[in-house]
């Protein structure tokens, strides 16, 4: 998911959106991935880090497309 949301966040700053938009996104991602890699590190069995992590990477790229799909359609 990493990858693709990267190049999400690449496509909401070249259609010219704010950069604290960007630097928003951007920080939501990282702390995403540090919330699920320390849900897997430290419980071996169903903790709230995993998931809640995955929750975040997951709306992360739901608001990074549409602010993109906003931007081309309008």
């Amino acid at each position: 998911y990493v990858p693709f949301s990267l190049i999400l966040i690449s496509g909401v700053e070249s259609l010219k959106y704010p950069i604290y938009l960007v630097h928003i996104l951007g920080g939501v991602l990282v702390f995403a991935r540090l919330i699920h890699i320390h849900g897997v590190a430290t419980n071996k069995t169903a903790g709230a880090g995993r998931p809640l992590g995955t929750i975040l990477t997951l709306l992360m790229m739901v608001l990074s497309s549409a602010f993109i799909l906003f931007k081309i359609l309008t």
